[in-house]
């Protein structure tokens, strides 16, 4: 069967975590699917493992760590399929994560689709429902640690978190890849400006569910973080 989604999971170490990713991965009842894993430059044994233990799934190994961007672009690159969804290393899915994204691409003329994401260890809080754009020129997860139940989703989202979106293939064509001097952090909302601007419209998708850990990857890199979300959020508003 010609693939028509691709699935791009970038990684850097953490393979317990991209275990666990790629295991939900195996068990989508979407059956038009190649899984794609762009291992960063970890230092453990990632690549090895991957293909040890999913032999279907295709390995992209870098040399060295070059940052989310980076990596999302390199599996990008190499995709051929109608739809390209990127995933972080510490997601899981439900089994019928891509089936809902696809039916809402084959249902809709929007172009960049965001699921609903639940913290891992409580299912009852939401992690992200798409991405609201600030006055200030900041980017927002839609109803953050909101309780799930009765949550009331938004009527539309300015954009997608790149740890869990689909996106049609013709966005990348026309605007191009992730800005890699991002390196990490807001990346996502540079693209999504970029693709509204050029007249793409996006959607959010509550049937498909994504569940999260939550800066697993860091490492307890927390100033590491702050720096980088304040230097990126100038570099946004500029």
């Amino acid at each position: 069967m010609t693939p028509r989604v691709c699935v791009i999971v970038p990684t850097w170490n953490h393979k317990e975590l991209l275990g666990d990713c790629l295991h939900s991965l195996e068990a989508q009842t979407f059956d038009a699917l190649e899984i794609v894993v762009v291992d960063d430059g970890s230092t453990d044994d990632t690549a090895e493992f991957v293909h040890r233990h999913f032999p279907k799934v295709r390995v992209i190994r870098q040399e060295k760590n070059r940052g989310f961007c980076a990596a999302v672009n390199a599996g990008i690159r190499t995709a051929a399929t109608e739809f390209i969804i990127l995933l972080n290393n510490d997601m899981t899915v439900h089994s019928k994560f891509v089936a809902w994204l696809v039916h809402a691409a084959d249902t809709s003329d929007a172009a960049l689709f965001a699921p609903l994401v639940l913290f891992r260890d409580d299912l009852t809080y939401i992690y992200c429902a798409g991405d609201r754009q600030l006055t200030n020129g900041r980017p927002e997860s839609i109803g953050y640690r909101s309780f799930e139940s009765g949550f009331q989703e938004p009527d539309e989202i300015f954009g997608v978190s790149a740890g869990a979106a689909l996106y049609r293939r013709e966005v990348f064509e026309q605007v191009g890849l992730f800005d890699e001097w991002f390196y990490a952090y807001f990346e996502d909302s540079d693209f999504s400006f970029r693709a509204r601007l050029a007249g793409f419209k996006t959607k959010f998708v509550r049937a498909a569910l994504a569940y999260h850990v939550g800066s697993a990857s860091l490492e307890g890199r927390t100033w590491w973080r702050t720096r980088q979300c304040y230097r990126n959020h100038t570099m946004l508003v500029l």
